[in-house]
């Protein structure tokens, strides 16, 4: 009887050592999916438009600012419309949205942005909160409606989601002017 329980004993040990496996959380973002349906054209205009949860309205906000720094010195026209519902949206949250839209006809590439399966893990340590999402993308261009390119960019980052905004929008500017394994 003995050896059967330190036979036992020694399982659960061991079951529990090797169930506590410490994951490797990197902070960065990563090209995941890049689909070219057809080569973009002309990029003289580009509209993003945002979609989503009324929650995620500071996230998105902070992509635009970082986007609108990368595409500042190029000859690309950029603007941002924003369709983000909620079933109950907080008033500060629909404070934030900005109300003028622009028409997608003045642009020759409209890039449709959202955020897909989002992750949150160590809730309860603020700065060390951990982050995993993926963000969709996809290209159409004015004239033919069509879409052109799809992308899927996986982001883990810490404390909270914009703070790798600037490294997604180095990714957005790179898969639009066709580069994107230079995305680094």
């Amino acid at each position: 009887m003995k050896k059967i329980a330190l036979l036992f004993l020694f399982f659960l040990v061991n079951l529990n050592i090797f169930s506590q496996k410490k994951e490797n959380f990197k902070p960065g973002v990563s090209l995941i999916e890049y689909k070219i349906m057809s080569d973009l054209t002309s990029q003289n205009s580009i509209l993003f438009i945002f979609e989503g949860d009324t929650h995620l309205i500071n996230f998105y906000l902070d992509l635009k600012e970082n986007l609108v720094k990368r595409f500042k010195n190029s000859k690309v026209k950029v603007d941002f419309n924003y369709e983000l519902f909620s079933k109950k949206p907080f008033k500060s949250d629909l404070s934030l949205i900005p109300k003028q839209t622009s028409s997608k006809n003045n642009y020759d590439l409209i890039c449709s942005i959202s955020l897909l399966n989002f992750k949150s893990f160590d809730e309860h340590l603020i700065k060390k909160r951990k982050q995993n999402y993926n963000l969709n993308l996809k290209f159409k261009e004015k004239k033919t409606n069509e879409l052109i390119n799809t992308a899927i960019i996986n982001v883990n980052s810490f404390y909270t989601i914009t703070t790798q905004n600037k490294n997604l929008s180095k990714v957005i500017y790179n898969l639009i002017s066709n580069s994107p394994q230079s995305y680094k």
